[in-house]
């Protein structure tokens, strides 16, 4: 790295804790609250046994980033959420770096290496990894996965030591070994392969092992959200919208049918996201105007680091393609470098001046993605909500309130056996915000306290001895 990248990251770097400063301060929510409480109940050494049966049925195996994160964040930062956000920035700072120098190690060019690590940065999708600190799995898998494969073109022994590391992180990990295999004879040329084959046999032995412990002792998520779906039509779906992702269009967006005749395009497309929305879809249709021109001609000669960029963005999709019910933009996180490394190939040989405005052009689409998110997104408004909760009763209760239970009511008015269509669910929400029970049973310590909701409770535990409360207030 000469002395100009090193001031490129550095400013780079800089920009971004500007950018993202806002996710500092957002709350725990959801999972957030689960995973502390898996860990406090988990013994860590357990946690990385995958010939193990898993405790509270977690039927995922991340001992790295979840039991082993959670565990050692309540001991420095407690429910302090400024703490945890600070590593996880820490390490999505890392991942950038690594893309720099795997993009320099594939491209030998050092401008497509800094314009790759600027197109990942700055990538919309980031949001809802900075703002989701259970998310800390996806950067941490980033820098394990960048870092396996730098090592792997690198020829180093501590290549399967690494793809270790990354198998404890998330589950996606296992397509590194596809892709080593993939990538000797996709961006080597004539070299001596020996060593590469090597390392990519020691690392199939070890995933062989890992699957098998899989399969036959820890097991894996199944039904519900996690069902599977082989319909092509659904899987070319998935992969349509995790590139619209990794190019900056907002999560919320896949709730609208975009294509509809006869207009082609839906016209509730341009009202029913408000200002921002519609900001975001002007910005995007600008991105793809300019860089359309420079994308053509890039693919009309198609060559190996082309199909590089193709290959990893699918490769890294593909484990969660054949989720229809369970897509979000936080799995791009590895897929994006191809997305990144494409445009950065793309626009590497234009002038200055249509390299800036392309360069602007995809910093305001990332912008307006950003500030639609904030105020739309579940990431940001389920962890206001969660603060919202535990600021009240940190309040009001500094001590565990001895009512006969906590229930959350959806209004002021009197208790529905029967939910009412067009009735506001607020108690339900607030149960996914705190993650039912868990949230506020970490935060008075009690593992037994009794929570209730009346979306969820149908009136079973309310009394005249709870302490009831409305759940509307939580959302002003």
């Amino acid at each position: 790295m000469n002395k100009r990248s090193f001031i490129f990251l550095l400013l780079l770097s800089l920009s971004l804790i500007f950018f993202y400063l806002s996710s500092f301060s957002n709350f725990f929510f959801q999972d957030d609250f689960y995973n502390m409480n898996l860990a406090q109940n988990h013994n860590v050494i357990d946690a990385f046994n995958i010939f193990k049966k898993p405790i509270m049925n977690f039927y995922f195996y991340r001992p790295f980033s979840t039991q082993l994160y959670w565990t050692v964040g309540r001991a420095l930062f407690n429910l302090s959420p400024l703490g945890y956000h600070v590593v996880n920035f820490s390490f999505f700072l890392t991942s950038i770096i690594l893309v720099y120098k795997f993009a320099s190690q594939i491209f030998r060019n050092e401008k497509i290496a800094l314009l790759t690590s600027f197109f990942y940065a700055y990538s919309a999708s980031h949001f809802y990894r900075l703002f989701f600190l259970s998310q800390f799995q996806e950067f941490l898998l980033a820098v394990f996965t960048f870092a396996t494969l730098l090592l792997f073109l690198r020829r180093s022994a501590w290549t399967p030591v690494l793809f270790i590391l990354a198998l404890t992180t998330k589950e996606t990990a296992v397509m590194i070994v596809p892709f080593m295999f993939f990538s000797i004879f996709l961006i080597k040329e004539n070299e001596d392969k020996r060593v590469y084959f090597k390392l990519f046999f020691i690392s199939l032995v070890i995933l062989l092992v890992y699957l098998f412990a899989r399969i036959f002792f820890f097991g894996f998520a199944r039904g519900g959200v996690y069902a599977y779906d082989f319909n092509p039509l659904k899987i070319v779906n998935n992969f349509f919208w995790y590139g619209l992702w990794s190019l900056g269009i907002p999560e919320a967006f896949v709730n609208i049918e975009i294509f509809k005749l006869p207009t082609i395009i839906n016209p509730k497309l341009f009202t029913v996201f408000e200002s921002w929305g519609n900001i975001t879809i002007a910005s995007f249709v600008v991105f793809v105007i300019l860089i359309f021109k420079p994308l053509v001609l890039l693919l009309k000669k198609f060559d190996r680091k082309i199909l590089f960029s193709f290959a990893w963005f699918a490769c890294f999709i593909l484990p969660v393609a054949f989720f229809p019910f369970h897509k979000f933009p936080y799995s791009v996180t590895i897929p994006l470098f191809g997305s990144s490394i494409l445009l950065a190939y793309s626009v590497a040989r234009l002038g200055k001046k249509s390299l800036i405005l392309i360069c602007t052009a995809y910093l305001i689409l990332s912008t307006s993605s950003y500030m639609f998110n904030l105020s739309n997104h579940w990431a940001s408004r389920k962890a206001a909500s969660a603060h919202a909760v535990f600021d009240y009763f940190i309040k009001n209760y500094p001590q565990k309130p001895d009512n006969t239970n906590i229930y959350f009511r959806n209004s002021k008015e009197p208790l529905c056996l029967l939910i009412k269509p067009g009735m506001p669910y607020f108690s339900r929400e607030i149960s996914y915000a705190i993650s039912d029970d868990v949230g506020l049973r970490l935060l008075y310590k009690d593992e037994k306290l009794p929570i209730y909701f009346e979306d969820l409770d149908f009136d079973e535990h309310f009394s005249t001895q709870s302490l009831v409360l409305d759940s509307q207030f939580f959302f002003r």
